[in-house]
């Protein structure tokens, strides 16, 4: 497992090198010529990376295991079918909620982009579930949970991941995805009662949805949510 990441490690630096110089030899090559020879070699380079340097993560589920890993893997899978998938990065303590739609919370999320199949270097002869959000990815494998920073990847084994799957209800802004529940309506800006604060003439109704989340974490410093929007999806890692 160390030299498997070690190569996926090298196979990321590689072609994240590999992207640099295209870039700058093919913008430095607009006022020099001999440039685009370096742009030539780069991007051989790039092809070679993403050929030679692909992993191949090839399982054989025995029948007695098949059940757990589908257990495991089946809801990840449903939750990259959602409409809308988040990672929550921070959560704060409210002061005055009239001015945060009566929440007691704000939550900062940042949207994930969801696959069911692993980026590079990683290559899988059946679907699993990868989120990406920013420059930190999360792919679970039948096996492992793999974590990719840039080009630090780091592996764990699901019996040392402590995970939670629940529902919650979310003040939502930014439009209500077509697969989630409405639950309720609350206003921009509420007085003590829960009603509309009247001094506020932008003063509009603001939806709360029901969505779904799944916290991780692990004695090693994993610490997260994921939070999608249909809220009948139940995992267990």
């Amino acid at each position: 497992m160390e030299d498997m990441l070690a190569s996926a490690s090298k196979a990321l630096k590689l072609n994240k090198f590999a992207d640099i110089g295209l870039w700058v030899t093919a913008i430095l090559g607009f006022g020099f010529l001999v440039f685009f020879l370096f742009t030539l070699a780069f991007l051989i380079l790039k092809i070679f990376v993403r050929t030679k340097g692909t992993i191949d993560l090839d399982y054989s589920i025995e029948p007695d295991q098949q059940a757990v890993v589908d257990g495991r893997i089946k809801p990840m899978i449903e939750i990259t079918k959602c409409a809308k998938v988040w990672r929550i990065m921070q959560t704060s303590k409210v002061i005055d909620r009239k001015y945060a739609a009566g929440a007691s919370n704000t939550v900062n999320r940042t949207a994930c982009k969801a696959a069911t199949k692993p980026p590079f270097p990683f290559k899988a002869n059946l679907e699993i579930a990868s989120f990406k959000a920013k420059k930190e990815t999360l792919i679970f494998l039948p096996d492992k949970l793999f974590i990719m920073q840039k080009s630090k990847i780091g592996a764990l084994n699901y019996s040392d991941i402590i995970s939670s799957s629940h529902t919650t209800r979310f003040i939502e802004s930014e439009g209500v995805p077509k697969d989630s529940q409405v639950v309720g309506q609350t206003w921009k800006y509420v007085n003590k009662s829960g009603g509309p604060d009247r001094r506020f003439k932008d003063n509009r109704q603001i939806p709360i949805c029901l969505y779904g989340e799944l916290e991780l974490s692990s004695t090693s410093g994993l610490n997260t949510v994921i939070m999608y929007s249909n809220p009948s999806i139940r995992v267990e890692c």
